[in-house]
């Protein structure tokens, strides 16, 4: 269950992550926590209460009705992550996907056991209500505990998503029956989804992300990993790239 979304303020904001943040809040009826943490992206409380108002969202946290705060965090990146601990998703969306920031990414992905929803809106317009949700999702599937815990964050975006593969990359493509039983895990959360395993010699981890990024997902699900202070191969690929909106869990 999704009942508070943390969505930081990085820099200055484009408005798509605020219209975003929205429809996630309306959509889980959930709280959503805004978090001012650079002076490049402070709001003020005259200017949050306008936003707040016009958006139809209520001051104070309410049982199954959407509600949104402000608040300050003066240091990075210790100040977010105590947050994002207290959180049940994490939402970097828009602008806030700059590389700029991607360390403090990295950080929030491995420090805080909590899920990070990636949107990074390559498409210059301005975010579509609604747009989200209904999409293809695509899943990234290892057999690894981080694999695992992505898909069990994810269920609330596949439970509603157009479609959904299971996606696995080995030389041989033996992982296929082993994706297929994730599907058969999916069936008893009511979500159909097919299974597919590509066969490719010399592989590494990047190669899914790209093999994702030709069935073009609304969402790709992924678990993210870090050894000897390294980014996995996948992970770094993502984070460097940001090709596609993606949950990621560590």
């Amino acid at each position: 269950m999704i009942s508070t979304i943390l969505l930081p303020l990085l820099g200055p904001d484009d408005g798509r992550s605020l219209a975003l943040s929205v429809d996630l809040s309306r959509h889980f009826r959930a709280h959503l926590e805004i978090v001012s943490a650079t002076e490049a992206s402070s709001m003020d409380e005259q200017a949050f209460e306008r936003w707040r108002v016009s958006q139809g969202l209520k001051s104070q946290r309410h049982r199954g009705l959407p509600s949104a705060s402000l608040s300050r965090i003066p240091e990075l990146p210790k100040g977010l992550q105590s947050r994002a601990k207290l959180s049940d998703l994490i939402c970097i969306a828009g602008s806030q996907c700059s590389d700029p920031v991607e360390d403090l990414i990295g950080s929030l992905v491995f420090a805080c056991g909590r899920p990070v929803l990636m949107v990074p809106m390559l498409d210059p317009g301005p975010y579509v209500p609604n747009s989200f949700f209904g999409t293809r999702a695509v899943i990234g599937w290892n057999g690894s505990s981080e694999a695992v815990r992505a898909i069990s964050a994810a269920l609330p975006f596949l439970a509603v998503s157009a479609s959904v593969e299971v996606l696995t990359l080995d030389e041989e493509a033996y992982g296929a029956a082993d994706a297929y039983e994730v599907v058969t895990h999916l069936s008893a959360h009511d979500i159909i989804a097919t299974a597919a395993g590509i066969g490719r010699k010399d592989w590494v981890g990047g190669d899914i992300i790209d093999i994702a990024g030709d069935r073009r997902p609304g969402l790709f699900v992924m678990g993210a990993r870090r050894q000897a202070g390294s980014l996995g191969s996948a992970t770094k690929h993502y984070l460097t790239s940001k090709p596609f909106p993606a949950l990621i869990m560590a």
